[in-house]
């Protein structure tokens, strides 16, 4: 969600989303899966449809397995949006995601991966999105158990298709979370490039803006945009992807499971684990 971003895939009309109020969280892929209502199903007889707003495949579990690895979570209150390419993530990224949860009060923090981040892709090759997903959802294995519920690596992008446009994003989300206060996580250094995203006084209507402060960049913040103090993590996802090509594949702002699944993948150059 670079500059633009979304968390699309949300399916069905905007308005039968409203009835969406069940919430399932399944831990061992920290995804969350919405359902319908029993009380609200249509009197059809037909069974329920069941929509992912993040999952990475069908929504399907055994009962048994079901209660043992899931369980329910309230509409969220307050909903964090941090989205990206991702191309890899690294430890900047998850202490913005955990203070996200820790300052911001956050109830879910959605690590959005941008499908095409259409501001990026025409000047350098982006590594796919799914193997982007992928490492984001490593990184959140590696995150401090007592935040991890709360993060989530959010696919509605990727499933979605084509450019990833933030606004599209935060139009599905307010539609499957009408009450809930949404706020919008980016990075210090694109508030000079937001004038030029996708319908942005849109994004301002829909989301508090909230600025991560980063070392080295200085912009003036516009009114109602909000801040973020985060812990230094001075590295960029452009320094990591050069490291790795270089040879480095232990580099200190990646997180174990990142850096093995890079290798698994044969990402940036590393040769793949054998």
């Amino acid at each position: 969600m670079s500059g633009a971003g979304g968390c699309g895939g949300i399916s069905g009309v905007f308005g039968e989303m409203r009835s969406y109020r069940n919430v399932t969280h399944d831990v061992k892929r920290n995804v969350a899966i919405f359902t319908r209502s029993p009380i609200e199903a249509p009197a059809t007889g037909l069974k329920p449809n069941i929509h992912a707003e993040c999952a990475t495949s069908p929504p399907v579990f055994e009962a048994a397995e079901q209660a043992q690895t899931s369980r329910i979570l309230a509409v969220p209150q307050r909903l964090g949006v941090f989205g990206g390419t991702f191309d890899p993530p690294h430890r900047g990224h998850l202490a913005v995601a955990e203070a996200a949860r820790d300052v911001l009060g956050c109830d879910r923090v959605l690590l959005v991966v941008a499908n095409d981040p259409w501001k990026k892709s025409p000047q350098r090759e982006v590594t796919p999105a799914a193997d982007r997903l992928a490492l984001v959802q490593a990184m959140l294995r590696d995150a401090d158990p007592a935040r991890s519920a709360a993060l989530e690596a959010c696919d509605m992008e990727v499933r979605r298709g084509g450019p990833s446009y933030t606004v599209t994003t935060l139009r599905e989300l307010r539609a499957a979370h009408p009450d809930a206060e949404l706020l919008l996580v980016i990075g210090r250094d694109l508030v000079d490039q937001f004038p030029s995203w996708h319908e942005s006084a849109q994004i301002e209507r829909l989301a508090t803006i909230v600025v991560v402060d980063r070392p080295g960049f200085v912009a003036d913040l516009r009114r109602g945009w909000k801040t973020l103090q985060v812990p230094a993590v001075d590295v960029s996802s452009t320094e990591l992807r050069a490291a790795l090509q270089s040879g480095d594949e232990n580099s200190k702002f990646l997180t174990p499971s990142v850096a093995e699944e890079i290798r698994a993948r044969g990402l940036y150059g590393v040769v793949t684990a054998s």
